[in-house]
Protein backbone atom coordinates (compact mmCIF):
# COMPACT_ATOMS: atom_id res chain seq x y z
CA UNK A 1 0.00 0.00 0.00
CA UNK A 2 2.61 2.49 0.77
CA UNK A 3 4.45 1.52 -2.30
CA UNK A 4 1.30 2.66 -4.22
CA UNK A 5 1.06 5.87 -2.28
CA UNK A 6 4.41 6.80 -3.21
CA UNK A 7 4.17 6.46 -6.32
CA UNK A 8 5.25 9.09 -9.26
CA UNK A 9 1.49 9.18 -10.66
CA UNK A 10 -0.15 9.14 -6.99
CA UNK A 11 1.99 11.52 -5.67
CA UNK A 12 0.75 13.73 -9.27
CA UNK A 13 -2.48 13.03 -8.00
CA UNK A 14 -2.72 13.94 -4.23
CA UNK A 15 -0.42 17.13 -4.63
CA UNK A 16 -3.03 18.25 -7.49
CA UNK A 17 -5.81 17.16 -5.04
CA UNK A 18 -5.09 19.28 -1.97
CA UNK A 19 -3.71 22.32 -3.95
CA UNK A 20 -6.92 22.51 -5.96
CA UNK A 21 -9.24 21.72 -3.01
CA UNK A 22 -7.04 24.99 -1.69
CA UNK A 23 -7.55 26.96 -4.91
CA UNK A 24 -7.90 25.56 -7.96
CA UNK A 25 -4.95 27.47 -10.03
CA UNK A 26 -2.44 26.03 -7.34
CA UNK A 27 -3.72 22.73 -8.92
CA UNK A 28 -2.80 23.97 -12.30
CA UNK A 29 0.36 25.42 -11.32
CA UNK A 30 1.91 22.61 -9.64
CA UNK A 31 0.80 20.15 -12.89
CA UNK A 32 3.07 22.86 -15.28
CA UNK A 33 5.81 23.50 -12.65
CA UNK A 34 6.57 19.70 -11.86
CA UNK A 35 6.59 18.62 -15.30
CA UNK A 36 8.94 21.41 -15.90
CA UNK A 37 10.88 20.09 -13.27
CA UNK A 38 10.87 16.96 -13.96
CA UNK A 39 11.37 17.53 -17.91
CA UNK A 40 15.02 19.81 -16.75
CA UNK A 41 16.16 16.92 -14.19
CA UNK A 42 16.20 13.88 -15.85
CA UNK A 43 13.90 14.63 -19.47
CA UNK A 44 16.55 15.79 -21.30
CA UNK A 45 18.45 12.84 -20.59
CA UNK A 46 16.04 10.22 -21.50
CA UNK A 47 14.99 12.02 -24.73
CA UNK A 48 11.68 13.28 -25.28
CA UNK A 49 9.57 10.25 -26.70
CA UNK A 50 10.39 8.09 -23.32
CA UNK A 51 9.48 11.51 -21.59
CA UNK A 52 6.48 12.51 -23.44
CA UNK A 53 4.94 9.09 -22.17
CA UNK A 54 5.52 9.99 -18.61
CA UNK A 55 4.33 12.96 -18.75
CA UNK A 56 0.93 12.19 -20.21
CA UNK A 57 0.36 9.79 -17.43
CA UNK A 58 1.47 12.86 -14.82
CA UNK A 59 -0.66 14.99 -16.64
CA UNK A 60 -3.96 12.89 -16.36
CA UNK A 61 -2.98 12.14 -12.80
CA UNK A 62 -3.01 16.14 -12.23
CA UNK A 63 -6.16 16.50 -13.90
CA UNK A 64 -8.26 13.78 -12.03
CA UNK A 65 -6.58 15.16 -9.12
CA UNK A 66 -8.22 19.11 -9.96
CA UNK A 67 -11.06 17.90 -10.65
CA UNK A 68 -11.62 15.81 -7.60
CA UNK A 69 -10.70 19.02 -5.32
CA UNK A 70 -12.78 20.98 -7.31
CA UNK A 71 -15.62 18.76 -6.86
CA UNK A 72 -15.07 18.09 -3.48
CA UNK A 73 -14.47 21.78 -2.56
CA UNK A 74 -17.79 22.90 -4.87
CA UNK A 75 -19.86 19.85 -3.18
CA UNK A 76 -19.14 21.06 0.24
CA UNK A 77 -20.06 25.13 -0.66
CA UNK A 78 -23.29 23.82 -1.86
CA UNK A 79 -24.23 21.33 0.43
CA UNK A 80 -24.10 18.43 -1.70
CA UNK A 81 -21.43 16.33 0.78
Amino acid sequence: MLKLLTSDKALHFLYSFFLASIWWPLGIVFAIGKEMYDWFKYGKKIGWSEFRKMMFGDLIADGIGIIMGIILVLGVRHGIF
